[in-house]
């Protein structure tokens, strides 16, 4: 299931007419991809929340092109995290993955403590910004 969310690392489909296949961009992509459980995203002006299944790799404006199904306006807003210091919410850079935008991937401390894997998942906030866009 997880890496079902990675294909996009891994398709590469050729133009047409040509028949030339080179699979070693796909080899090296798919050794990159670290798989992550799932995060929830919550509409902070609709309360409604998305589970969305990521890998690591996933910048912010991937996962928000993804979270666009269950959101078409998902560009028109802002993405926020709450700090562990600041107890605030604090804009996340959309270029930067989850784990550079300071939140980490705890599966690892979970296995060691033998805690399942979706007992805890991170949660970000979208906020909607008037821009006058529409879908």
């Amino acid at each position: 299931m997880y890496l079902l969310c990675c294909l996009q690392y891994l398709v590469h489909a050729p133009s047409r007419g040509s028949y030339h296949f080179d699979f070693s961009h796909q080899l090296i992509s798919f050794h990159r991809l670290v798989l992550r459980n799932q995060i929830h995203v919550v509409n902070a002006l609709t309360q409604e929340s998305a589970l969305l299944t990521v890998c690591a790799e996933e910048t912010m404006r991937e996962i928000q092109d993804r979270y666009m199904e269950y959101n078409k306006h998902a560009k028109s807003y802002t993405w926020k995290k709450l700090s562990d210091e600041t107890e605030t919410f604090v804009k996340l850079n959309m270029a930067f993955t989850l784990e550079q935008n300071g939140i980490p991937d705890d599966d690892i401390e979970f296995e060691e403590l033998q805690i399942d894997d979706n007992y805890y998942c991170p949660t970000l906030h979208v906020y909607f910004n008037d821009d006058l866009t529409y879908a």
